[in-house]
């Protein structure tokens, strides 16, 4: 029976292997959206709290079922950044990706299973941060020492 390593249960979806250019767009599309939607939820920062009282109606819930344009523009800009990354089209279903997410993540798995049995460390040539979490942390577990 092959071995079981953290990465069969932690990584359950295939990230894509962006180029370092469409890590870049899906970071600053992140940046972006994380931006706006702090500036949305507490607008008042630099004022009294007595003008803030209307910050307990600002929750992500409400927001999200408000769903505003700028809301629905920056998850648009990152949606296509990430499509782009696994060179997908911007006009692919929802059923489709799940469908190349799962054949993906199956494929994967195939070429993992038989690196396992034949004891290949990284079998898919995986980038360091894609690697389970024991290997970066020194093998056993623990957190590696700094030397």
């Amino acid at each position: 029976m092959p071995a079981l390593h953290s990465h069969h249960h932690l990584r359950n979806l295939p990230l894509p292997r962006p180029t370092a250019k469409q890590k870049e767009a899906i970071a600053e599309a992140a940046r972006e959206l994380n931006e706006k939607r702090e500036q949305w939820l507490n607008p008042y920062k630099d004022e009294p709290s007595a003008i803030r009282e209307d910050l307990k109606k600002r929750t992500l819930t409400n927001l999200y079922n408000e769903r505003p344009t700028w809301l629905q523009l920056a998850h648009e800009k990152l949606d296509k950044a990430v499509l782009d990354a696994y060179n997908w089209p911007h006009d692919i279903s929802d059923d489709e990706i799940l469908a190349r997410l799962l054949a993906e993540n199956l494929g994967r798995e195939a070429v993992e299973s038989k690196a396992d049995l034949r004891g290949l460390e990284d079998p898919a040539g995986l980038e360091d941060e894609e690697k389970p979490a024991q290997a970066q942390m020194g093998g056993k577990g623990k957190r590696a020492k700094k030397r």
